[in-house]
């Protein structure tokens, strides 16, 4: 079985099985904005991807200036969705102390 994941071809083993879609999302933040990221993530922007369909969890990785938010979603229709509906709403919530673009990738996630 060959599968693609993260752009890269990789020939899975008998134990290997892909299962869901993750999505990586790093924020720049302003300067000594993390403790106020960190509140309105919990406060807005995680009940808001709870209630997206397909959601699994999110794991927030967090440093002085920057964040990383790995999120689970049940499938790549699902992310889909929450990309082009949700994700731009989230992005204004978090306007106040993050800058620049998020980088943002996308990967199958694989199970061993």
């Amino acid at each position: 079985m060959t599968t693609t994941i993260n752009n890269s071809t990789s020939t899975a083993s008998d134990n290997m099985v892909l299962t869901n879609t993750a999505r990586s999302v790093r924020f720049n933040l302003v300067k000594g904005k993390r403790a106020d990221f960190t509140r309105l993530f919990n406060s807005e922007v995680l009940p808001t991807l709870k209630k997206q369909d397909g959601f699994k969890h999110e794991v927030l990785l967090v440093q002085e200036d920057h964040v990383v938010g790995i999120s689970m979603w049940k499938s790549p229709e699902a992310l889909k969705k929450y990309e082009t509906t949700t994700f731009p709403t989230i992005e204004r919530m978090l306007s106040s102390v993050v800058q620049g673009k998020p980088s943002i990738e996308n990967y199958a996630l694989a199970a061993i």
